[in-house]
């Protein structure tokens, strides 16, 4: 009996058994709840929650009542008024009929040809990165950690134009001219097998946009810079606003694992789940964008995340780089250093 449970828990999905039994689904914040199955609840706006990621997957619970809780098997049991042989039977039974249809895929119609290996044009701008993108670098504090995560630029005299990225994007129809990709540091997100899925190009001078981000995956999310990088090197991880701000971390506490989310909305749903048992410091800009940074961070990392706690730059500066920047590197890695210790008491560490 034991076996058959656990066989059915990891074959049949909680999703895929609820629309089976007709029941009426909901998402709100990226979970998935439905209506009560207990018939003495009269539910009627979906309040039990079906778990489908995290350390709870796989399990449902009625916020409003106590009696809806279990695993699918329950889900099964629960909503026809049957045993659990009659509930594994069932589940058994459904399984074999025909799947419901899914989606067709969407094709996107006249695409041209571009280039998305991006492995080829950032090893180039790291090789011939000029003396001005590395005094640039200099002058932030960054002279350290400029070859260690191979930062580039694409001012160099007669840098190869054909490495550079044409990406199309399908929402706007606008291609990315290479021209675009001139006069810029390069930073890619390396990844641990050594290839380069994205990178960002900084504007050195002027130019706009400031950012220019090349084969930003359909509909904009994107890893954290770093983060599969440094997975493995600690289950302490602090993350930072922007990739700049997350290299001055490692300028100033070589070997730290930090990461850094560059907006929000270019954290994926799917990458939420590599936080699991992580303990997170967050540390955004001095401003009401980093503000709302940290809330929606906070909110999306909690499930997955062993703790998460909120550090902040010192108040006198913007952001990391700027404080790294004024207040020089021997400062910055005492003062990094005791949030770090904070972190691993569990305590907020504040400045103000």
């Amino acid at each position: 009996m034991q076996d058959r449970i656990a066989l059915a828990k990891a074959n049949y999905s909680l999703e895929q058994v609820a629309h089976r039994l007709g029941m009426r689904t909901e998402t709100r914040a990226g979970e998935l709840y439905a209506q009560c199955v207990n018939p003495q609840h009269d539910d009627r706006h979906p309040s039990m929650h079906l778990a489908t990621r995290g350390k709870h997957a796989g399990k449902f619970k009625c916020w409003s009542c106590s009696e809806a809780r279990g695993d699918v098997v329950d889900l099964v049991r629960l909503a026809l008024g049957l045993s659990t042989i009659q509930a594994l039977d069932w589940l058994d039974g459904q399984q074999r009929t025909a799947p419901m249809p899914k989606a067709a895929p969407r094709v996107e119609k006249e695409a041209p040809v571009i280039n998305e290996d991006l492995h080829p044009f950032a090893f180039q701008a790291h090789v011939e990165r000029s003396d001005d993108a590395a005094r640039w670098l200099a002058q932030r504090g960054l002279a350290g950690v400029m070859d260690t995560f191979f930062l580039g630029s694409t001012d160099a005299p007669g840098f190869p134009v054909s490495l550079l990225p044409d990406k199309w994007d399908p929402d706007t129809g606008r291609i990315y001219k290479h021209k675009n990709f001139r006069n810029r540091l390069v930073i890619p997100y390396l990844m641990p097998d050594g290839s380069v899925p994205f990178v960002n190009a900084r504007a050195l001078g002027d130019q706009k946009p400031k950012y220019l981000k090349a084969s930003r995956p359909q509909g904009g999310s994107i890893s954290p810079y770093l983060l599969h990088m440094m997975l493995n090197m600690s289950d302490q991880l602090f993350i930072a606003e922007g990739e700049l701000d997350a290299l001055s971390l490692q300028a100033a506490l070589p070997g730290v694992a930090a990461a850094a989310i560059p907006g929000t909305q270019t954290l994926a749903r799917s990458d939420e789940p590599l936080f699991e048992g992580k303990d997170v410091i967050l540390v955004m800009d001095n401003d009401e964008a980093g503000v709302r940074a940290r809330v929606e961070l906070e909110k999306r990392l909690s499930p997955y995340a062993r703790s998460v706690t909120q550090a902040y730059v010192h108040p006198d500066f913007v952001d990391i780089n700027e404080q790294l920047v004024k207040r020089g590197r021997k400062w910055s890695a005492g003062y990094w250093e005791a949030v770090r210790t904070e972190a691993v008491k569990r305590k907020v560490f504040r400045t103000v």
